[in-house]
Formats: structure tokens, C-alpha cells, sequence
């Protein structure tokens, strides 16, 4: 299956399609379009996300949903949903404890919405925003259990050392 992440807005709601495997430079690619959209609209949004056709989702990805939920309860969405998750995707999830804090529905995605496909910038990785995007993403999966807390304590060390170094 080919890979790639979409999005599309119409009126409240805002779609992003996973297709493929979903990596930390895609989560980029969402945050550069999706956080400063969020950042300056007035109305609350409904974000669907549909992983029907998501084979894999690593850590990042999954953090950067569990931590977008969690933002969207303070800010400007009123929900987000997964939609339709593949059983790959929704095993991703689980594994890492991440479904618990995420609403999942067996729906069709909603209405006809356009979506566009967002691009990956393999410079992305060294960019001080995205850094900093991973290591939140880290830092909420590692707050929903002990295990995640084990398994990415050396991550989030590595990522708070390079993070107080120079970067762009």
C-alpha cells in the first residue's frame, strides 16, 4: 500500500487520511499544516481521523494523537475521533496504551470532504519544533502508563539533552 497522509477542512470539521505507515516525519508534516490552523480559527473544530487503511503507526504518530487530544479538550476542538482504525492501527494504539484516551468509531468518515496530501521534508527532523513535538508526544504516552513511562524514559533523557543544545 502506498503511504501517505491527507487533509481536508469543510466547515467544522477537519479529516486527515492514514495510509500506509505512519512515522514521526509525517507528524511534522501535520503539525506545519494542522496546529496553526487550529491556532487561528474562532470556531470549535471536529477532528475525524481515518486510519482504515493505516498499517503502522510508530510511537510518535500515536503520542502526537494521544497529545492533540489532549489539547483539543482546552482549545479549539471539540472532539477527536478515530475513525474506522485498521486492526494494525488499532493494535499500534493498544500496545501502547494510547486507545484508552482516544474516541474510536465505526462510521464512515464524515461527509464528502476534499483532502490534500501532505508532503514529508526530510530537514523537518532537525528543526527545533519538531523536536520539541516528539519529545510531547513521548512525554503523553509516557503518562498514561508505567510501561510507556520504562520504554521512553531514555528517549525523552535524549531528546531534553538535545533539546537544551543549539538548534534552529
Amino acid at each position: 500500500m502506498k503511504k501517505s497522509l491527507s487533509i481536508g477542512i469543510k466547515g467544522d470539521v477537519v479529516l486527515i487520511v492514514a495510509a500506509g505507515e505512519m512515522r514521526a516525519g509525517d507528524c511534522f508534516a501535520m503539525n506545519e499544516c494542522l496546529l496553526p490552523y487550529l491556532d487561528h480559527v474562532d470556531d470549535q473544530k471536529k477532528i475525524y481521523i481515518d486510519l482504515s487503511r493505516c498499517d503502522y503507526m510508530d510511537s510518535t504518530f500515536i503520542g502526537v494523537i494521544v497529545a492533540l487530544t489532549k489539547k483539543c479538550k482546552a482549545n479549539a476542538c471539540d472532539s477527536i475521533r478515530i475513525v474506522n482504525p485498521s486492526e494494525k492501527a488499532a493494535l499500534s494504539m493498544r500496545k501502547l496504551a494510547g486507545i484508552d484516551e482516544i474516541i474510536v468509531v465505526e462510521n464512515p468518515r464524515p461527509g464528502d470532504i476534499p483532502v490534500f496530501r501532505l508532503i514529508n521534508d526530510p530537514v523537518s527532523y532537525t528543526s527545533r519544533k519538531n523536536i520539541e513535538l516528539m519529545f510531547e508526544a513521548h512525554q503523553a504516552l509516557s503518562q498514561l502508563s508505567e510501561e510507556n513511562r520504562n520504554e521512553f524514559k531514555d528517549l525523552l533523557e535524549e531528546l531534553r539533552r538535545v533539546l537544551k543544545g543549539k538548534l534552529k
